[in-house]
């Protein structure tokens, strides 16, 4: 039998940085379909794809997200009609 009790321990970090730390995974791991995903906008804002670029967007899946998803980057880039090469 388990007995569970609130503050036995002293806190490693602030209860507040723990809360602000599980919102920002909760957020992350919002499911998001394919065509959620298609990189049509960075694109088109930028002009160019690669991992880096899309690791650096906010509120973007990071590209491991991608290559898990699709398969790999270039999957993902051709889905768009983004050609790695020139």
């Amino acid at each position: 039998m388990w007995i569970l009790r609130d503050a036995a321990f002293d806190p490693i970090i602030p209860a507040e940085w723990f809360t602000r730390a599980q919102e920002a995974i909760a957020a992350r791991s919002q499911r998001m379909d394919d065509a959620s995903m298609l990189l049509h906008s960075l694109y088109e804002q930028t002009g160019a794809l690669s991992g880096l670029l899309i690791d650096e967007q906010e509120g973007m899946p990071s590209s491991s997200a991608y290559r898990a998803r699709f398969g790999g980057l270039v999957r993902a880039y051709s889905l768009i009609g983004f050609s790695a090469t020139p």
